[in-house]
């Protein structure tokens, strides 16, 4: 007998319709989805790279330093949202780190502009010994 784990698949439906719709203008259907997505482990760190991502500039990388468990992320649209916040930020080699199994294009494109940002950054420190 296989037993399903309710509250785990509407966890996993919300946070997918959450990051469907915050693309759209009217952001009304967000909130519940959002809560609904929070209230399972297994969907939180999701929903927080959500709520940062939609977040001001000035506060998205205090959100994430907060409430991100970066090991419990799980969506590729979460990873890249989290990998661009901290590409804004200067954390190269952590957005690196959490998208090098990325499979997604635009996944993939975030990891090689943080790579060669990342090695732009450190050829530049050792330009400055010579």
């Amino acid at each position: 007998m296989l037993v399903a784990d309710n509250e785990l698949n509407q966890a996993g439906l919300a946070i997918r319709a959450a990051w469907k719709i915050s693309t759209d203008k009217d952001k009304t259907s967000l909130r519940p989805l959002l809560k609904v997505a929070m209230s399972h482990s297994t969907t939180i760190s999701d929903a927080v790279a959500l709520i940062a991502d939609q977040s001001s500039k000035s506060e998205q990388l205090n959100y994430l330093d907060k409430y991100l468990v970066v090991s419990e992320l799980q969506l590729e649209q979460a990873k890249e949202a989290v990998a661009k916040i901290w590409l804004d930020n200067q954390r190269y080699k952590p957005a690196i780190e959490l998208l090098k199994n990325c499979q997604s294009v635009d996944c993939k494109r975030v990891y090689l502009a943080a790579k060669t940002k990342y090695e732009q950054v450190t050829a530049d420190d050792l330009n400055s010994y010579f």
